[in-house]
């Protein structure tokens, strides 16, 4: 406690210094690209993105709904029962419902397992339609560096259109909550499992760039004076000048519509890196920057983009390891990464006995409604073995210890997804001692969860497993169905 005292008071000391840095920087550049991009007459808010495992979680949001019954319903529920009961008894929950018996399961969820201080977990129902659980895609938690009294919102454009109505949630959760200010920004396409960070930078997977470069891109298209200041705003800041395509704009992805009418970002044969010479940047390549500035303004932090063609692998194309960055690789703290790994799943598979190949198939079946042949692995799909190496060996470059965990891709809805990365974490000083701890998906196979439990232990943390075996044929787990609100400290 005394350690964490004295953290505070010299945070808290330096609050000035820390004030006028951050407006000497904003002056330095004047105009912000968040600005120019969405016409406002003053700077935006200043914002930061919250490390992923420092401090511990003092605010959590969570939702539910119909989206999910039968077994689904029943693991998620015991995962918050779990938040519940094993996070710090003061720690607040606003849980989003969509219907009397959603809040209802959660009540007796409360009740039946006697939950400390019951009157820090609030319900909110936005009366917005239909909801999903997803509550991580539809926002990006933030704070205010220069406000310690408040934290901030996201309110952004995301990659998918399965979210039903979930992109109204957070604008009635800063409704609700005097603490929380909404900040939106539109041209930022991503989902809220597409970003990570720790205390120095922040991770963004490449397909939330190219989407956002694509966004930016559509505006400028239709606004030739916005498209003027941009490229003036290029220049200035990115000392290049834009050369636009002679024929028709590529990005490294498209959009390929499914038959449900959503979409997924795919290859583009068409699409060529152009150097376009000294001075010079082509107009795809300056999309991208300009996408990178604009996360970089609102994280606060320096990006690295997760799934971009590494130079340092000469004849390799490389894509994003997962759809969503938080699925395959994971910043427990400053120095160290969790990367998955899908060929020591394979070896962890290979090595069960029949009766345990058995049951895993046999629980992964049940919810998928269809028989489940393990391992379920292409090494050719859209997530290869070589894409989560490249996360490894871009990751060592940059001086991180990189563990590996077993990674289990799905070929076809209804196929599990196994990910031992989505998870949440804190790292907080308690009496003295540091507690690390995360909250773990596990998924009914010991010889695939006592792998990926003993890695996580091995790096000190206190290991909270959660069984979502069924969750994981609905593509998500743990982090995917929660977000904190607020974290103390802040980094």
């Amino acid at each position: 406690m005394r350690t964490l005292i004295a953290t505070v008071i010299a945070w808290v000391t330096s609050l000035p210094a820390k004030i006028k840095r951050a407006v000497a920087s904003r002056n330095a550049d004047d105009v912000s690209l968040a600005q120019i991009l969405n016409g406002l007459t003053t700077p935006p808010q200043h914002t930061r993105i919250f490390a992923d495992s420092y401090g511990r979680v003092t605010h959590m949001a969570l939702m539910l709904s119909p989206y999910v019954s039968g077994d689904d319903r029943t693991q998620l529920l015991g995962a918050y029962k779990t938040l519940f009961t094993e996070m710090e008894p003061d720690t607040r929950f606003t849980v989003v419902v969509q219907t009397a018996q959603d809040q209802a399961d959660v009540k007796k969820v409360i009740s039946d397992n006697h939950v400390a201080n019951p009157e820090r977990i609030i319900f909110l129902d936005p009366k917005v339609g239909d909801l999903t659980i997803w509550m991580r895609d539809c926002m990006v938690c933030m704070y205010l560096p220069d406000d310690p009294t408040h934290a901030a919102l996201l309110h952004q454009t995301t990659m998918h259109s399965w979210h039903a109505n979930d992109m109204q949630v957070p604008a009635a959760i800063a409704a609700a909550d005097p603490s929380i200010v909404l900040v939106s920004e539109p041209f930022i396409v991503t989902d809220g499992g597409d970003v990570q960070s720790n205390t120095h930078e922040a991770f963004v997977g490449y397909y939330s760039i190219v989407s956002t470069a694509m966004k930016i891109a559509d505006a400028l298209g239709k606004d030739t004076a916005l498209k003027a200041r941009v490229f003036a705003y290029y220049l200035a800041h990115l000392r290049n000048q834009i050369v636009e395509p002679a024929g028709d704009l590529h990005f490294p992805y498209f959009k390929q519509t499914r038959p449900d009418g959503s979409y997924q970002l795919v290859r583009d044969p068409a699409f060529v890196r152009v150097d376009a010479g000294a001075g010079k940047v082509d107009y795809e390549q300056a999309l991208e920057d300009l996408a990178v500035r604009l996360f970089t303004e609102r994280f606060d932090k320096p990006v690295q983009i997760m799934g971009r063609t590494d130079p340092t692998l000469p004849g390799r194309e490389m894509d994003p390891a997962t759809d969503h960055m938080d699925m395959g690789c994971t910043p427990p703290d400053d120095h160290t990464f969790f990367v998955g790994d899908p060929s020591l799943a394979q070896q962890a598979i290979a090595s069960m006995d029949a009766g345990e190949r058995a049951h895993l198939e046999q629980l992964l079946s049940k919810r998928a409604g269809q028989a489940i042949t393990l391992p379920v692995f292409d090494p050719e799909n859209r997530d290869d073995q070589s894409d989560f190496d490249a996360y490894a060996h871009l990751l060592e470059s940059k001086g991180y210890k990189v563990r590996r965990l077993p990674h289990l891709e799905p070929q076809k809805p209804g196929d599990p997804y196994i990910s031992y990365n989505n998870c949440d974490m804190e790292r907080f000083d308690k009496g003295g001692k540091e507690i690390r701890r995360v909250f773990l998906p596990n998924y009914g196979s010991p010889k695939l969860d006592n792998l990926a439990n003993g890695v996580w232990a091995s790096e000190r943390f206190e290991v909270h497993p959660m069984p979502l075996w069924a969750l994981s044929s609905e593509w998500g787990a743990i982090r995917c169905s929660s977000n904190w609100l607020d974290r103390w400290l802040r980094g």
